[in-house]
């Protein structure tokens, strides 16, 4: 059904306005705030909404033929495909889009001085392409578009509604990207990292004021092509997504130590900041096909994509915890090369899951966050509880599986097909050590090689 074009145009209007209501809001938190936890139909905003009820709804007639649930614990071990191959042609059209965006479509198509020939957003298009991590989330937003595709629809219709699949994946791809952007600012990642690119090419301070701005342009951008979509619904579910990115941001921004600690707190703003998007788009997914967004097809996508987004994060927060320590993947996991300073201890190492999944086993540690490291030989007493006295890494390793493995129980509502063994794939390779699957081939020849 259309939307009237006086609703779109209002649609278009609040959308558009999101991305500044929630640049505002972020500039001028509080710790004092405070979060709950919120569910609504359709709408994904933490963790204990992974076995909410489906409601009976109508779906579509699909060519092929359900998985028995017997088959999916095997999924995660037995799927060799690549998820980035099965939908290959898509990811391109994809990224030569987006590239034009950052390059060209500022303000317009105009080649005008601010626009098409402005040096930071020619940068940021080519770090947008030798960035470590492949484009996964869009990856997976097709493959589950393409796993759910109907097989009843007439020929002009299906490429309609496959074009609006392509753009919900722009979409996520684009929010994704502003986060990691704004992330820079919010994580000071300068000194670590040398920043973003600018960072680079301007100080310090203005280097965080243009991150914002690109951040913001990409979100401003992703609005557009949202209400484009001119599916209510669909806007709602990826606005709310949008919300709780920024939620999750705050949460991990105003953790106190206790915080930090708690297992169920990390779960939360894990799946608010880094699941919640994929997650819901996973969900409108299915809507954009023509089922309910209570259905069980819906709804097993939105848990596939919750549980594999979660997975993904405790797997990307042990690279950071390696790097804290100067390990390598496929080194002696026993001994760092090194330790973190008390600070760095106290400021990121704690709030790692590797840290938090010890101190269950080992108390000390969570006597030695709450005194800020402050005693002589607090690190070195740290690391004895992580390596030795547990396999803190492996700790975490089990966790992001689990969750990965769970996400494929989900697959058991999908119809057999390429795309459903390229989901599975996908779980797996979000969820494996250094996220190997995950890497850019250039990228990992460039390290391979070193300096």
């Amino acid at each position: 059904m259309r939307v009237p074009t006086s609703r779109a145009l209002v649609l278009l209007a609040l959308v558009c306005c999101l991305p500044l209501e929630i640049g505002a809001f972020l500039r001028h938190h509080h710790r004092s705030g405070s979060w709950t936890c919120r569910s609504q139909p359709s709408v994904s905003t933490c963790v204990p909404l992974f076995a909410a009820d489906s409601a009976t709804a109508s779906t579509p007639t699909t060519g092929a033929t359900k998985v028995t649930a017997s088959s999916s614990p095997d999924m995660l071990e037995s799927s060799m495909a690549n998820p980035f191959a099965s939908v290959r042609s898509d990811l391109r059209q994809l990224k030569r889009e987006i590239k034009d965006l950052i390059e060209h479509h500022v303000g317009g198509r105009e080649a005008t001085k601010e626009g098409s020939t402005n040096p930071l957003l020619q940068e940021a298009a080519k770090e947008f392409f030798e960035r470590r991590e492949r484009a996964w989330r869009p990856c997976m937003v097709l493959l589950m578009a393409r796993a759910l595709e109907p097989a009843s629809l007439d020929q002009v219709e299906l490429q309609r509604r496959r074009d609006k699949q392509m753009q919900l994946a722009e979409i996520v791809e684009l929010m994704a990207t502003a986060q990691v952007i704004h992330d820079d600012v919010l994580e000071d990642f300068e000194e670590q990292e040398a920043g973003n690119v600018a960072h680079r090419m301007y100080s310090s301070a203005l280097g965080n004021k243009i991150s914002l701005l690109a951040g913001d342009f990409l979100l401003a951008r992703s609005s557009v092509a949202l209400a484009k979509l001119v599916n209510v619904q669909v806007v709602e579910i990826i606005g709310r997504s949008l919300e709780n990115m920024c939620r999750g941001d705050i949460m991990e921004a105003q953790a106190l130590v206790r915080d930090k600690l708690n297992a169920t707190y990390y779960h939360q703003r894990a799946s608010l900041k880094t699941a919640s998007l994929v997650a819901d788009a996973c969900r409108c997914t299915a809507i954009l096909w023509g089922y309910d967004s209570e259905s069980p097809t819906a709804e097993a996508a939105w848990t596939y994509g919750m549980k594999a987004g979660i997975a993904y994060s405790i797997a990307h927060d042990l690279t950071a915890f390696d790097a804290a320590f100067g390990i390598e993947a496929g080194a002696d996991q026993g001994k760092p090369a090194f330790l973190p300073s008390p600070e760095a201890m106290q400021l990121q190492v704690i709030a790692l899951p590797p840290y938090w999944l010890a101190a269950e086993a080992c108390p000390e540690l969570e006597e030695l966050a709450l005194r800020g490291f402050s005693n002589s030989g607090d690190v070195e007493l740290a690391a004895q509880c992580l390596f030795e006295r547990t396999n803190a890494r492996q700790l975490a390793l089990d966790s992001a599986r689990v969750l990965a493995t769970e996400s494929l129980s989900a697959l058991t509502e999908i119809a057999d097909s390429e795309y459903k063994l390229g989901l599975a794939a996908l779980g797996r390779f979000v969820s494996e050590e250094d996220q190997t699957g995950l890497q850019r081939q250039e990228w990992r020849d460039i390290h391979r090689k070193g300096p």
